[in-house]
């Protein structure tokens, strides 16, 4: 027989349960977090669509997002669609990505490697270059940009 205090803590742990599973998939999103979150935790249960869905929804309804943000939700789109070797869809997003901050001071993410990686696996050679030429201007004040460089026998 269980003691008061082993019914009290099962009942405890199975609110924690289904609080978790409602935070995780069910609570209404508002902030930029949030929906970064949610997307993640569908990606961790094999649902890449609803979780690229998730992301398309934060552009569409969150009215203050800053540029980082919208560069942020379009990268990860494309990373997913890039694991998926969606390869074209994946260059539409991180096409909308970078030019948003293609004139700004950035610095280097390994997210990078993957966007001229997707473009050259696309056949859009030259645009890869382009952005490989473009991301390597950046060494001046981030050397990890450096990093690119063994793309470089892909390339050329």
């Amino acid at each position: 027989m269980n003691s008061p205090i082993e019914l009290v803590m099962g009942i405890i742990s199975i609110v924690i349960v289904i609080y978790t599973i409602y935070s995780n998939y069910f609570k209404p999103l508002k902030k930029f977090k949030e929906y970064i979150r949610r997307a993640v935790n569908y990606d961790l249960i094999f649902k890449r669509e609803k979780a690229i869905y998730i992301l398309n929804k934060a552009l569409e309804e969150i009215t203050d997002l800053s540029n980082n943000e919208r560069f942020a939700l379009k990268i990860a789109i494309g990373e997913y669609y890039y694991k998926d070797k969606k390869y074209r869809e994946a260059n539409n997003y991180f096409g909308d990505a970078i030019k948003i901050i293609e004139n700004e001071k950035f610095m280097y993410n390994r997210s990078y490697n993957k966007i001229i990686e997707s473009y050259i696996y696309a056949g859009d050679i030259q645009e890869a270059r382009r952005l490989y030429n473009h991301f390597l201007l950046r060494k001046s004040y981030d050397i990890n940009f450096s990093k690119l460089e063994k793309l470089t026998k892909l390339l050329y």
